[in-house]
């Protein structure tokens, strides 16, 4: 288990942070681990998903169920996947 701590003030961080710790902590993962990404809404961003998914890891990050997205082709809202 590994994780990093920035120390700021409370609000809101950009994707284009995570996205550099994600790539600071790729640097250190043994070749074949599986790593899970486990965040919160705020790291629901589609660049940092992509980042995630070029780095073959699994991620859990909750989010808004009005959001919107697409898969093969259809747009649809978060909730109609159900709970």
């Amino acid at each position: 288990m590994a994780w990093l701590v920035r120390e700021d003030k409370k609000g809101y961080v950009p994707e284009a942070m995570y996205i550099t710790l994600v790539k600071q902590v790729q640097e250190v993962v043994p070749l074949g681990a599986t790593v899970v990404f486990l965040g919160d809404g705020e790291f629901d961003g589609p660049d940092l998903q992509q980042t995630l998914d070029e780095e073959d890891w699994w991620y859990a990050c909750p989010t808004a169920l009005k959001t919107t997205a697409e898969l093969e082709g259809q747009r649809f809202h978060l909730n109609v996947i159900g709970n």
